[in-house]
């Protein structure tokens, strides 16, 4: 499951009054409250997957160095580089 701002939640025009609430444990152990929505899909070039469950958290307050993180559920389905030194993440076919 991934994670993503209430600024992304807005732009995407998700539906937020009706969601499950509750909190999410983010790193470090800290609590932050979410809501969980169906994301109707969610492309990574060159992905796509359907279906996506996605926690939506307030990030005021909070560095923010992303709009939002992809969760192993999707991670573990392709393969992947990840290269740290140019910050970019490689994905094989």
């Amino acid at each position: 499951m991934g994670s993503y701002t209430l600024d992304i939640a807005n732009k995407l025009h998700l539906d937020l009054e009706h969601t499950d609430k509750g909190y999410a444990i983010v790193v470090g152990g800290g609590l932050v409250k979410a809501m969980r929505v169906k994301i109707d899909y969610i492309t990574v070039e060159p992905h796509e997957q359907k279906d996506v469950l996605s926690n939506i958290i307030d990030t005021i307050g909070m560095p923010r160095p992303a709009d939002g993180l992809l969760g192993m559920d999707i991670l573990q389905k392709f393969k992947y580089h990840v290269d740290f030194k140019n910050q970019i993440m490689e994905w094989y076919l």
